[in-house]
């Protein structure tokens, strides 16, 4: 960990689960070769990403960025001030955080996408 990738790229995606047939073949045309899904367990279970099943061969991570549930995340994050929201990331997910981070960095070098699944992962309510 901590080491930069020469000929890596990375992007953040949306919501891989609404991908159409033609976005999966995209996904394979560019060559991603890894995913990490950022999404709650009751997300993904509700909304399944098309990825592992369509593209067997690309590494496909999910990790709950902000806490294992959605219901711990809002009892975290209740009384917090938009301006601070990102410090109270910083503060309250330490852990999820450092497993993200280590599921980045331990991808293969090349193609992949992080797909966060909504604007909760990245800014405040």
């Amino acid at each position: 960990m901590g080491r930069i990738r020469a000929g890596a790229h990375w992007w953040r995606a949306d919501d891989l689960a609404q991908l159409t047939a033609e976005g999966v073949r995209a996904l394979a045309d560019y060559g991603v070769e890894s995913v990490v899904d950022l999404r709650w367990p009751e997300e993904a279970a509700l909304h399944p990403s098309p990825v592992p099943a369509a593209l067997p061969q690309v590494r496909y991570q999910r990790i709950s960025l902000l806490t294992h549930t959605e219901d711990e995340w809002r009892l975290r994050s209740r009384d917090v001030v938009k301006e601070l929201w990102k410090c109270e990331v910083l503060e309250h997910v330490r852990v999820e955080l450092h497993h993200v981070l280590g599921a980045i960095a331990a991808a293969p070098a090349g193609r992949a996408a992080v797909s966060a699944a909504s604007a909760a992962r990245t800014a405040p309510a």
